[in-house]
Order: structure tokens, then C-alpha cells, then sequence
């Protein structure tokens, strides 16, 4: 057999939830609390979600060739308060929802024959968040106050909700998350990894790094010699190999290398490990700013969380990648995992599409273990090239200015530095408290200031102007996709937000008119202090909870919608962000009960000019806003809207809509039309209603039914409205303002994957996904 087997074990658990349930069987990733029901009696931050005990149940076999063998289990996420029994036997309780976990199962198997993993996952749905300082949330991180209702105040399911990895390997062999590569001088790899000996003899053995190119050619290796004592850990043997002018990792070519180290004993290779890695240099500055491989970088950053529309929190690692694809043709560079520690897969897909990262560890002050689940963070992602930053707190201080909080900053930033060196350490400032006074901002490498916090960084670069500063959350501006009023479902009114400003709430739909204003109000404050590093918007995606008041169930924060769906704000920083050719209008041209009055049109583009006609008929030529938009009032009247982008006085492109009719067809689309026939690989199809000339009708709220046959079945359905209480995982969904998302997953066959939508008085035609080996 290998010296190494890596074995997904995701498939064919049991489930049930609580203790009068029928078992049932599931694939991980798995979240039960996206099966609903959205109710009022469940916690507003959260979503309106339930919560509880789930039990989960799995039959393995261990063959008995494994005698002898080393053999873990290892837990990506659950949420939360896990506890591992194996054949009856409790094995061991990891109280975090975010950090993963490995659990020796050696001594307790039985081989040859089958044995019983049992789960159990407790998230209790009674308790709320208290607060500290007029700031709400404040206790749920700082842990003043240990509520019982999450870790978080937005959405976080429940469940095994990353995948389930059994580790076999022999007992001499490279310790799990011990192994560090990082980079200097743009040529030199270091090395170093830590080797446990449990074969109850002394070893003399080799450690062999061999250097890969992303081709697989190797192009360096060197080898020293080992002894380890039995029943021994070996920390930290080191050593370094300089390349010759190596293919650097960065965000628009992100190179990957590979180091392969293996033990050798007796000309034997006994353990092998392979790890990717990027050859890049980032430098910080606090009158510079950012810069990547010697080149300046400005820092256009999103903040996101973990959860998927039609989904929960149970991503397979597509649904990650799809995540970073917008994002990066949005043009953002970094992001913000807020703030918790990343499911491995999200981090992959960053090294392999080359977006940075702001690596964030969720506990200041919660419990015993923070300072272990700040080392977990750190081992499990330190070979990301993506990651640039360890983020160790989202808060300002204790408020009344002690050190409390202070000290156990102090804490975990030594820590930081002592598990990686390499990379500097950051906090995002709330507006709770004075940081400066109680001395929490002069802790950290980089300080970042949320949202109310822009009014300080002016002051505070003059005051401290050797600080690194960035605004690590801007804007906070709600909209719902397609919608140009508020649409009031109860009574507004404002609340004080963790970063100091008053934000209107009461439950309702918000208009993107008033998201993109504060969002270009916002960017224009950081592009016009070239000192700051950059901004990251809170938030990229909308996402569950965090929301309104209900009927309300989701944030309305992003730039892009829960399917995914852009936003009128994406556009803005498409324009702002990128080279590309934009070109966009908002809003429709659907305004039956208008006629006769000023509608105030938008236009992001990065042409030089745009010229706007209704109808045939110019309404005039205008220049490009800089950080802004170009607005005409036009008086409505039912027809064709049509924009043209000029350059020089010529026309460059061109966009145009149209009065919609009514509903008549469906337009089925997808992302990507081959898949992986492996079981896992999704494809997003995108379900528009158009009507009879082919215009998305905007207000369209009709009901889909998804009908999938042959080699993959639908995993998860969303329309992107705030207010919507369906059940995603069902095949019948209304769409919201036109659209509708399916997620269709392959079965493991190759094969056609026919896709059925079907609505009362809509001509649709059946759509084809191929799934290939």
C-alpha cells in the first residue's frame, strides 16, 4: 500500500436531529439548519434558522492490512461543540464551529472488520447576543458574556458541514499541519517540519525536500540526515533551497510550486507529504501602502462569510471557487474572511486563482482554548501564498479604557509571530471603544478601521504615522438586486453598528440607488489618502441572518446576491477596479404606473464619455464621474433605453433596454456546461423570464418548478430575495425580480445531466449539462 493515504470518507452518513427522529441517510458536506423552517421564534441573527442537537452515525471498515499504521480522522468544520465517539467510546469534544480538528484513532479500532463513528453536534438555539459599550454584538466575540446561541450574530448552520478526511500513514511519518514553506529574496525556500516516531524504536532516517515547478518538474532537492528517538516528536528540522529565478506567485499569474519531503529509512521511502506553495514578496508601508513582488498593489478588498443561497454553510469546493471567480471580475484582490477561520477548500481556490487573503481568527476572549484554535488557524493555512495577514481581532478595546482586552491581544499577537514569523499580524477597529487609550491599536502590524472608524484615520496617521492602515469594512449599505425603492414591510428605524454609525433598519427591501451612494462615497475616501493600503467593503455577498427584522431573513450587505447575481454596487467597483470594458445602466425601464415622470438614470462606465437615448432620441452626452457615477433624469415613457460608451468621441460599446412585456419564455443558462463527473463538481444555471422579445421582466415572481435527470441531481435552489422563507433544497422556487439560481452536482456518472424549468404559461426547452471523467 502507500505510505500515505489521504481518504475522503463524506458519503453515506446517517442523520437525524434530536433524539425522536428517524435516521436518514446524507453526503457530507451536510447543514440541517438551511431545511427550515424560517420561523420568529428562532434568533433574528442568525436568520430566523433553528438550531439543536443532531446525531450523526457512519460504518467504516479499516482493513487489516492497516495493522501497524498510524490512522486520524480528521474534521475540516462542524458546527458546533462536536463530540467524537468510535465504537461506542467517547474519543474527544472540540467546542469550535470553525477550526478543524484530528483525532488519533489508532488504539481504538478494530481492523478487519467494521467499526461505528458517532457524532454528535450541539448548538443550542436559546440565549441571544448581550452587548458591551452601546455596541451591539460586542460580547459574542469578547467573550464578557458566553452567549449559547453561536459563535457568531449572522448565519452559521448547523452540522458537519466541511469534509471528513481519514488519514493512514506509517508510524514513523510528518506530523498533520507540521510542515511550514515560506519564501524570502524571491529564490529562497525554507523549510521546516516536524516527524513523530511511534514505531517504539529509534530511527535514523533522511528528510528528502524535493521543489517542483507547477509543471511538475523538479527543479531543486536536498536531503539531511535525522535521528529520532521512539515515541518521539522531532520539531522543526530545517532547511533551505535557493532557485534560480523561479516563476513568482501573484494575483494575476498565481504560480504554484510544490515541495514533496519524504522520509527515508534504508533506501525506503516510509512517508511522503506534498505541499503547495507560491514564491512571492509582500511589503506593508505606512506611507506607501501595499505593494506585491517589489510592485505597489492598492488593496481592493470584499469581506465575506461562508454560507451559499441554496446551500447553508455545506459547500462543496466548487461552490468556493465560484465565489472567488466573481469576485476577482469584479476586480477585488483581497479578501476578508469575517471572522472566522476559512474552509480549506476557499483557501485552495485563492492560491489557484490568485486572490489574497486577510486570514482571521474568531476568538479575542471566549474560552480556554482560544489560544489553541489562533495555533490551529495558523498551521492548518501557513503554506497559503494567498494569505497575507493573520487577523486577530474585530473590536476596539475594553471601553472603559483598562487593558484587559488589551493584554489578551498582546497574547495572541506573540503567539502569532512565534507560529509564523513570515507575516504580519492585523485587527479591525470597531467603534466601542478608544483604541489608542487603551493602547489595543498599538499592538498589531497593520490596523484596519471599520466603517465609522474612516472618521479616525486622518487623525490617527497624523498622530501615529509609522501606523500600517487600511479600512478593513466600508460602506454597510443594504440593497436587495433589481430593487429602486425602499419597500417598507414594517417600521424603519436606526441602529447603532459595531463600527460607530447609525444605519437605518426596520424590515424592508433597500434600494440600490443608496447602496451604490454610500459605496462610492466611501471608496472615494480611501482612493483620495494614498497612505491607507486600501479598503475591503463589508460585504462582497449577501449572506443569511445579520438582517432587518422579518420577514427579512438575509443581510442585503453585498455586492453580489446570494445566487451570486451582481448587484447594481458590483458595477461601480468593476469600474473603479478594473480594465475591463464597463458598460452598465440601471435601473429597468419597466415603470407601468410612471408615465410622465423623472426616473433618475445611473451609468457606471470606464469610457471616457456615455451618451444616453430613449427612444431614438439623445438625452445628452456626459463625461465620466471619477469615482462616481453619470446620472440623467429622464422623463419615463415606455420604449428602448439605449447607452453608448465613447472614446475620443467614438463609440466603444453600447447596452440597451427595454420595456419589458409579459412573461413568456424561460432563458436557461449555466456557468459551465461540462462538468466533473465525480460526484462533487457543480454547475450554477442561471433561469431568467423574459418575455415574448427576449427582456427580463423585472418584477417576475413566477413559480419554477426544476426537474434534473441522468447523471446528477439538483443540490440546491435560490432566487436572491431577502424575504424569501421557501426551502432551497426543495425543486419549486419563485424567482425574484426575473431570476432564478439552480445548483446542479454531478452523480459520480458520465453522462447528460437534462435539466427540466417549468412555469404555468412559459415556453421553456430542456438543457443539457455534460458530466465528463
Amino acid at each position: 500500500m502507500k505510505n500515505r493515504i489521504k481518504k475522503n470518507i463524506c458519503k453515506d452518513w446517517l442523520f437525524r436531529k434530536g433524539e425522536k427522529t428517524n435516521w436518514r441517510q446524507v453526503k457530507l458536506p451536510h447543514d440541517w439548519s438551511i431545511e427550515g423552517p424560517f420561523d420568529t421564534e428562532q434568533n433574528q441573527w442568525s436568520g430566523y434558522l433553528p438550531k439543536g442537537v443532531g446525531y450523526y452515525q457512519k460504518t467504516i471498515n479499516i482493513p487489516a492490512e492497516w495493522q501497524g499504521k498510524r490512522i486520524c480522522i480528521e474534521f475540516e468544520g462542524v458546527f458546533r461543540n462536536s463530540t467524537l465517539f468510535v465504537n461506542g467510546k467517547k474519543i474527544g469534544n472540540h467546542p469550535s464551529g470553525y477550526t478543524g480538528v484530528i483525532y488519533d484513532l489508532t488504539e481504538l479500532l478494530n481492523y478487519g472488520t467494521d467499526n461505528l463513528l458517532e457524532v454528535k453536534v450541539d448548538n443550542p438555539s436559546n440565549g441571544d447576543f448581550g452587548s458591551e459599550g452601546g455596541v451591539t454584538h460586542v460580547a459574542s466575540f469578547i467573550g464578557d458574556k458566553i452567549d449559547s446561541s453561536g459563535e457568531g450574530w449572522w448565519y452559521e448552520g448547523c452540522g458537519i458541514y466541511r469534509p471528513v478526511w481519514l488519514h493512514v500513514t506509517n508510524s514513523l511519518h510528518i506530523e498533520h499541519w507540521g510542515s511550514f514553506i515560506s519564501t524570502s529574496k524571491l529564490s529562497k525556500v525554507h523549510i521546516k517540519t516536524s516527524v513523530i516516531n511511534r514505531s517504539g524504536k529509534d530511527e535514523q532516517c533522511q528528510i528528502k525536500v524535493s521543489i517542483l515547478d507547477n509543471k511538475r518538474n523538479l527543479l531543486s532537492s536536498k536531503r539531511v540526515e535525522c535521528g529520532i528517538l521512539k515515541n518521539a516528536v522531532i520539531k522543526a528540522i530545517s532547511m533551505e533551497i535557493e532557485l534560480d529565478n523561479p516563476n513568482l506567485w501573484s494575483f494575476d499569474d498565481p504560480c504554484l510550486h510544490t515541495a514533496r519531503i519524504d522520509i527515508i529509512c534504508k533506501n525506503n521511502v516510509i512517508d511522503s507529504h506534498c505541499i503547495n506553495f507560491g514564491i512571492r514578496e509582500f511589503k506593508t508601508s505606512a506611507s506607501k501602502g501595499f505593494s506585491l513582488n517589489g510592485k505597489p498593489l492598492r488593496l481592493h478588498g470584499v469581506n465575506i462569510h461562508q454560507d451559499f443561497g441554496g446551500l447553508g454553510t455545506a459547500l462543496p469546493a466548487r461552490a468556493h471557487e465560484k465565489n472567488i471567480e466573481m469576485l476577482k471580475a469584479m476586480g477585488c484582490n483581497v479578501i476578508r474572511v469575517a471572522h472566522h477561520d476559512a474552509a480549506p477548500a476557499l483557501m485552495d481556490a485563492c492560491d489557484r486563482l490568485g486572490m489574497l487573503v486577510w486570514a482571521e481568527h474568531r476568538y479575542l476572549v471566549r474560552m480556554e482554548g482560544d489560544v489553541q484554535t489562533l495555533k490551529s488557524l495558523i498551521r492548518r493555512n501557513r503554506n497559503h501564498p494567498s494569505i497575507i495577514c493573520w487577523g486577530l481581532a474585530n473590536i476596539a478595546g475594553s471601553p472603559n479604557g483598562s487593558r484587559r482586552l488589551t493584554e489578551r491581544l498582546e497574547l495572541l499577537n506573540a503567539i502569532a509571530h512565534e507560529e509564523d514569523p513570515t507575516r504580519p499580524t492585523a485587527v479591525g477597529l470597531e467603534a466601542n471603544a478608544d483604541p489608542n487609550r487603551n493602547g489595543f491599536a498599538m499592538i498589531t502590524d497593520i490596523v484596519g478601521y471599520n466603517g465609522g472608524g474612516m472618521g479616525k484615520d486622518d487623525d490617527d496617521h497624523r498622530d501615529y504615522p509609522e501606523r500600517i492602515m487600511l479600512i478593513s469594512e466600508f460602506s454597510s449599505g443594504r440593497s436587495a438586486r433589481g430593487i429602486y425603492e425602499n419597500t417598507k414591510m414594517g417600521p424603519e428605524t436606526k441602529y447603532l453598528s459595531g463600527d460607530g454609525r447609525w444605519l437605518p433598519t426596520g424590515p424592508q427591501f433597500f434600494s440600490n440607488y443608496s447602496n451604490c451612494e454610500m459605496m462610492e462615497k466611501e471608496w472615494r475616501h480611501i482612493v483620495e489618502r494614498p497612505w491607507l493600503c486600501g479598503g475591503i467593503i463589508w460585504a462582497g455577498i449577501d449572506y443569511l441572518g445579520e438582517t432587518c427584522g422579518w420577514p427579512i431573513v438575509a443581510s442585503q450587505f453585498g455586492a453580489l446576491d446570494m445566487c451570486r447575481f451582481p448587484k447594481d454596487p458590483y458595477y461601480f467597483f468593476k469600474q473603479e477596479w478594473t480594465n475591463d470594458p464597463v458598460l452598465h445602466i440601471f435601473p429597468h425601464w419597466t415603470w407601468p404606473d410612471k408615465e410622465g415622470e423623472n426616473i433618475s438614470v445611473w451609468c457606471y462606465t470606464n469610457s471616457e464619455e456615455a451618451e444616453l437615448f430613449l427612444n431614438g432620441q439623445s438625452l445628452g452626452r456626459k463625461a465620466r464621474k471619477s469615482h462616481s457615477h453619470i446620472e440623467w433624469l429622464v422623463p419615463y415613457k415606455p420604449g428602448i433605453l439605449t447607452v453608448h460608451g465613447l472614446n475620443g468621441g467614438e463609440i466603444i460599446s453600447s447596452k440597451k433596454i427595454s420595456t419589458a412585456g409579459k412573461p413568456a419564455k424561460l432563458l436557461i443558462s449555466a456557468d459551465r456546461y461540462k462538468i466533473k463527473a465525480d460526484g462533487e463538481d457543480l454547475s450554477f444555471v442561471t433561469i431568467d423570464i423574459l418575455d415574448k422579445n427576449g427582456e427580463l421582466v423585472p418584477d417576475a415572481d413566477n413559480e419554477i418548478s426544476i426537474e434534473v435527470k441522468g447523471a446528477g441531481h439538483l443540490l440546491g435552489l435560490c432566487n436572491g430575495n431577502p424575504s424569501s422563507h421557501a426551502v432551497s433544497r426543495l425543486h419549486l422556487l419563485k424567482s425574484f425580480t426575473g431570476k432564478l439560481l439552480a445548483i446542479i452536482q454531478s452523480s459520480g456518472e458520465a453522462g447528460e445531466i437534462k435539466l427540466n424549468a417549468k412555469s404555468e404559461n412559459i415556453i421553456s426547452e430542456e438543457f443539457i449539462i455534460k458530466a465528463k471523467r
